[in-house]
C-alpha cells in the first residue's frame, strides 16, 4: 500500500516536467512500472491508469496530455489468441496529443500505427437501453445508483499501419491493418484491412489498385 502511494506521488510529481529532461525522467520512470517497454519518449501531462497492465514497444511517442487506461489486473480476456487483460502497443507508434486510450477490455495497437491528435478508443461503453428490455429506464453512468445501467466490453485491434485521424472515435470494433480512420469519424463497426472511412459512411479502399490503368 505504501509502495503505491509512492508511486502515485511520484508519477504526479515528474508528469508536467517539461522538454527533452522531462521526456527522459518519465522514460525512466514508467520503464519500470510497465509490464514491458521498449524505447519511449512521453511527453508531459501524460496519464496512465494501471501501467503494470501496459505493454510497450521501441521508439514509441507519447504525446502531451492523452490518458491510457489499461486493464484492471484481473482481467481475463483474448485479444488475437493472447491474453487481452493488457493495454498492448507496438513498435513505431504515435499517440497523439489529447488522445483517450480507454483499454478496459483489452488493447492492442500494432507496429506503426499513427494515432492523430485527439483520437479516443474506446474497448468498452455504456449502452442506451436494456438488451433484452429497451422499454425499460436505465442508467447511463457508474453513479447511477436507482436505475441498472448497462455496459459492454471487449477486446480489440488496432492493426499494423492503420491511421487514425484528427478527433475520431473508435467504440468497441477493430480497424484493420492499413486501414484509414478519415478526420472526425465516429467508428462503432470493424474497418478491414486496407479500407478507408468516407464521410458518408461507407468505405473504399485506402491505396489505388496498382494494375489500375
Amino acid at each position: 500500500m505504501l509502495g503505491k502511494l509512492l508511486d502515485t506521488v511520484i508519477g504526479g510529481l515528474i508528469r508536467n516536467i517539461p522538454g527533452g529532461v522531462g521526456q527522459r525522467v518519465r522514460a525512466a520512470y514508467w520503464r519500470r512500472r510497465f509490464r514491458s517497454c521498449g524505447r519511449v519518449k512521453i511527453d508531459e501531462g501524460v496519464i496512465f491508469q494501471y501501467p503494470e497492465q501496459i505493454e510497450m514497444g521501441n521508439n514509441v511517442w507519447i504525446m502531451p496530455y492523452s490518458v491510457l487506461t489499461a486493464p484492471a489486473p484481473e482481467a481475463d480476456k483474448s485479444v488475437d489468441g493472447r491474453s487481452g487483460g493488457v493495454l498492448r502497443i507496438g513498435n513505431e507508434v504515435q499517440v497523439g496529443a489529447y488522445n483517450l486510450i480507454n483499454g478496459t477490455g483489452g488493447l492492442s495497437i500494432g507496429n506503426c500505427v499513427t494515432l492523430s491528435a485527439r483520437v479516443s478508443i474506446y474497448s468498452a461503453t455504456h449502452l442506451p437501453r436494456n438488451p433484452d428490455d429497451p422499454t425499460q429506464e436505465v442508467g447511463s453512468n457508474g453513479m447511477v445508483r436507482h436505475l441498472p445501467v448497462f455496459s459492454k466490453q471487449g477486446p480489440i485491434s488496432i492493426g499494423d499501419g492503420a491511421w487514425l485521424g484528427l478527433h475520431t472515435a473508435v467504440i468497441c470494433c477493430n480497424v484493420g491493418a492499413q486501414g484509414f480512420v478519415t478526420s472526425g469519424t465516429i467508428l462503432a463497426r470493424d474497418l478491414p484491412a486496407g479500407m478507408q472511412t468516407k464521410p458518408d459512411g461507407s468505405t473504399r479502399p485506402r491505396y489505388a489498385d496498382r494494375g489500375a490503368s
